[in-house]
């Protein structure tokens, strides 16, 4: 909203620079006044647009006013959201995702000793 309201304040001191222009008879800062209080009220009404301006500045009030509702997650959606994300993994390492090195050994061991029971690889 401080973008759509801004230019209306700069125009406004504009014109207030205006205004005691011509009262002091500063005739350099009334014409500078004019012509910056001009193109800018221009330019508002050109790029922005009034009805844009209204409708922004009302739904900038409007969005004070109301809390959105949040809805439940369903357990997909739950599931999901206690996955580790990206910065997290960056952070701490992915330990949590990796297998464990003893089950990784286990596991390396067996590709190379096929003819060995679990009971033994588990028992070493």
């Amino acid at each position: 909203m401080l973008y759509v309201v801004s230019p209306f304040l700069i125009v406004g001191i504009s014109l207030l620079i205006l205004w005691r222009g011509i009262v002091q008879q500063n005739w350099g800062n009334a014409a500078f006044a004019a012509f910056n209080a001009l193109t800018a009220a221009w330019a508002v009404a050109e790029f922005i647009g009034i009805k844009h301006v209204i409708v922004d500045v009302w739904l900038g009030i409007v969005d004070w006013l109301y809390v959105p509702v949040k809805k439940q997650r369903t357990e997909q959606e739950s599931a999901y959201a206690q996955r580790p994300g990206w910065q997290a993994i960056l952070y701490h390492g992915d330990a949590e995702l990796r297998p464990s090195n003893r089950a990784s050994a286990q596991l390396a061991f067996t590709a190379f000793a096929p003819h060995l029971e679990e009971k033994e690889v588990m028992s070493s």
